[in-house]
């Protein structure tokens, strides 16, 4: 008997009806992500002969309304109806319902509004997305203690001051929380985070000062001459806007797998390597397939999984300070600019045909630009 249905990523057309669902009385994993011309068409008050533990009709046109069926399913893993147009509201029994199996679920990029519940049933939630969405009111503290990736961002929460000092120590490694409504002062709490790698609270009415136990990064003293050697995997190496001195050490040219240099705003000396050619993976054509930060982990895969870290990276594009998640992998970036270096631009950057942003500005650059540097049709 059929028990996983997965059509995902085609071009199929025409309706799926509740006939057709009504024989698969096994079916546990239901996949139609990224079809946006087949469409499902059943009753409201059909009841769906199966318990699905897999949900992913990610970019599939649900809406506008929360299909019933779907509020029915109560044991699933894996949940992902992100971008599926959807503007209601999410009744307390859909909640309530979440089976301590919940691993994964991914709302985000719809319309649905509303309060959300406590939600500490949950025993453990590897991510939850419910970012780009109307969602307004109190954060609940549950999702710090039960969730290691949390995107809340791009909503109207106003309350998050019992979610930032939970009552025990919270297993959030990634929390996204900014572009909402809360205000208030941070609660001096950070010690219950021990696990934090990335916080993001920008453009929210946060007001006061930093609480001590979240602590401060004004890195100083030199980069380390190795630190070629820390990890061959690394794909992008952010130190903007710290107190580093010194030169760049050549050994950064050994990051093959390297997408984004970022060592803007610091004090560093001396020239660009030349060897900044070595950096193949920001030559058109290749593609970093795995990235990770060695101060905590961002692995972006070329098909996103559910159980892979994705974090949220922000660099200054085109002068703004962008957000990228999962389109990460496709950035090719440095940043070097309001630093101290002098002599000439290497002609290695020439090679660098992939490079989709140069920032050199403000540093005491000198000599000729190179000729071949028309190379970086990308830019």
């Amino acid at each position: 008997m059929l028990e996983i249905l997965d059509v995902s990523y085609n071009s199929l057309e025409g309706t799926l009806s509740r006939t057709f669902f009504s024989s698969f009385i096994n079916l546990r994993g239901l996949v139609l992500s990224d079809n946006s011309r087949l469409v499902i068409s059943i009753e409201e008050d059909w009841i769906p002969p199966f318990n699905l533990d897999i949900i992913l009709l990610g970019s599939y046109e649900l809406g506008p309304r929360f299909p019933k069926w779907i509020q029915l399913q109560t044991n699933f893993s894996y949940f992902d109806i992100s971008n599926t147009s959807i503007f209601d509201s999410i009744p307390v029994s859909f909640w309530n319902s979440l089976s301590s199996n919940l691993l994964y679920l991914n709302m985000s990029y719809n319309q649905f509004y509303g309060t959300l519940p406590n939600l500490l049933d949950i025993s453990y939630a590897f991510e939850i997305d419910l970012s780009s969405n109307h969602f307004e009111g109190v954060v609940p503290s549950g999702l710090a203690l039960n969730t290691s990736f949390l995107y809340l961002n791009d909503n109207r929460f106003s309350n998050c001051s019992y979610f930032l000092c939970p009552k025990a120590e919270s297993i959030l490694e990634i929390l996204d929380l900014p572009n909402n409504l809360c205000f208030g002062e941070l609660p001096d709490c950070w010690m219950n985070f021990t696990q934090l790698t990335s916080l993001h609270l920008e453009n929210n009415r946060f007001s006061g000062k930093i609480p001590n136990s979240i602590g401060y990064n004004l890195l100083s003293g030199y980069i380390p001459p190795r630190i070629g050697n820390a990890s061959r995997s690394l794909g992008a190496l952010i130190l903007r806007k710290n107190h580093f001195i010194g030169a760049i050490p050549e050994s950064i040219c050994q990051f093959k797998n390297l997408q984004i240099l970022d060592l803007a705003i610091n004090r560093i000396l001396g020239v660009i390597p030349n060897c900044i050619g070595n950096l193949m993976a920001m030559m058109k054509g290749i593609k970093n397939l795995g990235m990770y930060f060695d101060s905590g982990v961002l692995a972006l895969n070329e098909h996103y999984e559910p159980e892979t870290k994705t974090d949220t990276v922000v660099v200054s594009w085109k002068r703004v300070e962008q957000r990228f998640k999962e389109t990460i992998k496709f950035v090719k970036y440095i940043d070097l600019s309001r630093n101290e270096l002098s002599g000439e631009i290497p002609d290695g950057i020439s090679i660098l045909s992939g490079l989709e942003s140069l920032d050199l500005s403000k540093n005491k650059l000198s000599g000729n630009i190179p000729f071949e540097i028309g190379n970086l049709t990308a830019l």
